[in-house]
């Protein structure tokens, strides 16, 4: 690899100007007090994110200088933008909503019980009570009205988080005041306490990603719409088995196509990173080895902020194909959700359990009513997610591109088939539980389930890892530089060496 002076013209410039714009980068100060601002997230994500959207708006004045910023936005203007709002929609707004209809719901089960709300009688499926023939007073009034506070909370909600966006934050209509901006963005992400990356598949060629929108709203939407077929349908038909299958399925299939889809990009971008050059990467004036024509060249400012915070251009190339990688593999090769989010995303089976609960509350049938409570725990925390974490280690397992549109697709309906499988067997399974005390074995038993999910993903992360770094460029010995302060020796020492020719 080629030290800093022999990187060519188009990388490093001497002149008067590439020397001062890089000292004002390096040093992360602002060129005037007052640039550094920041704007409430639900400023930005308000009529759906329009500020994330092409408009002629003046957002600047949505903005305020602060002390301090709690979270730098840094994305993608080339990405989905669909899914990016719909992403940083779930992630502000979707904890507080699936909490106010999770409470909504349970209020308007509370109002069943009492026989406030109509319904339908229905001869409960349950196996204690199939020798009784019990007739229940069902009706979807709780998975509704969750269903409904969900949307409007998530659309609605005001996130007091103050963030960091450049369309926001940085004036757009004012050119000098632009240029100080762009110049201030080192004192930006200074001033900020975290720094989240909405990724996509556009990142890969120059960390939340954008598929987790998709797979956990349509997850979520599965549960809920089977949960209210459930409660609505008088007896199990073929037809109504049918119709459930196929609404489960296509779901299930969505998410299985996006997690194949973003594991096959991160692998993509993995194996980039590990020949990550600052020369290869794109850059706004000059790519693909053109000399910049640009009166100032961005490639060669970085250059020299790179330079002042790591010694050399190469310590921060070996950062990035150590330090960084490793990172972003732990972040995005894994389990891509955190436990948390599984557990929203099976909101719509609380919400039905709900109106289940509500018909048995009604008819005093109170044991009922406790193998009811041991099952919403059981699919709530344990079930659901272990069949996401399953369907996440199918789709990375079959994340390979087969060539073909058709076989391609065909490995995700695989996926999703054995994910809805799953799913029924579950259902059925617990169908068959006679008494509280077999619903707490049956609780405990879905517990192991989730565990035994989550060390397979994690070995199977285990042995990615070393298909990884056997694809990795070697950085000569003699050509590794003095780092100033990072990486680390040992993250220096992990390079592999190789004889010089």
């Amino acid at each position: 690899m080629a030290s800093p002076t022999e990187v060519g013209p188009e990388l490093l410039d001497s002149g008067d100007v590439v020397a001062d714009l890089a000292c004002s980068l390096a040093s992360m100060a602002p060129l005037e007090r007052n640039l550094v601002r920041a704007t409430p997230a639900w400023q930005v994500l308000q009529s759906f994110g329009a500020a994330l959207g092409r408009t002629n708006q003046d957002l600047y004045e949505r903005s305020f200088p602060v002390d301090s910023i709690q979270v730098f936005w840094s994305h993608s203007w080339h990405g989905n933008n669909f899914l990016k709002r719909l992403l940083l929609l779930l992630l502000y707004n979707g904890p507080p909503a699936a909490i106010a209809a999770t409470i909504s719901a349970l209020l308007v089960m509370s109002l069943q019980i009492a026989g406030y709300l109509p319904g339908f009688s229905r001869v409960s499926r349950m196996a204690m009570e199939q020798e009784q023939e019990t007739m229940a007073v069902r009706a979807p009034w709780s998975a509704l009205t969750a269903g409904f506070v969900f949307v409007v909370v998530l659309l609605q909600w005001k996130a007091r988080s103050l963030v960091f966006l450049d369309r926001v934050c940085i004036n757009q209509r004012d050119k000098v005041q632009k240029s100080k901006g762009i110049l201030s963005i080192g004192a930006f992400l200074k001033c900020s306490d975290q720094f989240l990356l909405v990724w996509d598949s556009t990142f890969a060629g120059r960390l939340w990603l954008t598929a987790m929108a998709p797979c956990i709203l349509g997850v979520g939407f599965a549960n809920w719409a089977s949960t209210i077929h459930f409660i609505l349908a008088s007896e199990q038909s073929l037809l109504d088995i049918l119709l459930l299958v196929l609404t489960r399925w296509f779901f299930l299939y969505l998410t299985a196509s996006y997690l194949r889809e973003h594991y096959r990009n991160t692998e993509i971008m993995l194996k980039q990173l590990s020949d990550f050059t600052v020369q290869s990467a794109r850059c706004h004036c000059c790519n693909d080895g053109v000399t910049c024509t640009a009166n100032v060249c961005d490639r060669a400012i970085i250059a020299r902020c790179l330079q002042t915070w790591y010694g050399s251009v190469e310590a921060f190339e070996v950062t990035v194909r150590t330090k960084v990688r490793a990172t972003l593999y732990r972040q995005l090769g894994g389990l891509l959700f955190p436990y948390g989010w599984q557990v929203m995303g099976s909101s719509g089976i609380l919400w039905g359990f709900a109106d289940l609960i509500a018909a048995r509350g009604r008819t005093g049938n109170w044991t009922v009513v406790g193998v009811l409570v041991w099952g919403v725990l059981a699919w709530c925390l344990f079930l659901w997610p272990f069949m996401f974490q399953a369907t996440a280690l199918l789709a990375n397992y079959f994340r390979g591109d087969q060539g073909h549109v058709w076989l391609d697709r065909l490995k995700s309906v695989a996926v999703a088939f054995v994910a809805t499988a799953l799913s029924f067997l579950a259902q059925w399974s617990s169908s068959l539980v006679p008494d509280v005390f077999s619903a707490c074995l049956y609780c405990g038993g879905s517990a192991m389930l989730l565990g035994a999910s989550h060390v397979a993903l994690q070995y199977q992360a285990r042995r990615t890892v070393p298909m990884l770094d056997s694809i990795k460029k070697d950085v000569p010995e003699n050509r590794l530089p003095v780092v100033v302060g990072k990486p680390s020796e040992d993250e220096l020492a992990a390079v592999p060496e190789t004889g010089n020719e």
